[in-house]
């Protein structure tokens, strides 16, 4: 089968990020746990990142109109402002959710399948409830055992 992959348990970080940058849309074969899971941290890493510097902003924003207090003349701007700050944040973290989602449908459908479950399931990662469910099912083990790591190949 064309482009179908076999999953490799226990591989490296640079291994696992290697072939999740080369199969970013391929959804047929498998991903291994330690493969999914490393790509998955570093993704919350990032994540966290994002998060650090979304809420200095907000902080940094809240701390420069409290310097200002509103008054009756510059009471709408104040909360105008605000209201912008808050806006751009919440949509910095879909756009994240957004890019997380869409780069990872290959992974995930693929770890996925190694565990059994249709690869389909993991666009339910796009509700909130749903990440749970899908983060929950990629941790199950491999369906079938895995021969010796040395004689897994990568068809292309």
């Amino acid at each position: 089968m064309k482009n179908h992959l076999v999953a490799r348990p226990g591989v490296s970080v640079k291994t696992a990020l290697s072939r999740w940058r080369q199969n970013l849309f391929v959804f047929q074969g498998t991903a291994s746990r330690s493969e999914f899971w490393k790509v998955i941290g570093l993704w919350l890493a990032a994540w966290i990142v994002v998060d650090i510097v979304a809420m200095a902003v907000w902080i940094y924003t809240l701390h420069s109109l409290a310097a200002n207090p509103p008054s009756a003349q510059t009471g709408s701007i104040w909360e105008e402002r605000a209201f912008q700050v808050w806006f751009g944040i919440v949509t910095c973290y879909g756009l994240f959710w957004l890019l997380f989602t869409v780069l990872n449908a290959g992974l995930g459908a693929r770890r996925l399948q190694d565990a059994g479950t249709p690869g389909w399931v993991f666009w339910f990662c796009m509700i909130p409830p749903g990440l749970m469910v899908v983060l929950i099912l990629c941790a199950l083990p491999e369906k079938t055992p895995y021969a010796h790591p040395g004689s897994l190949t990568q068809e292309r």
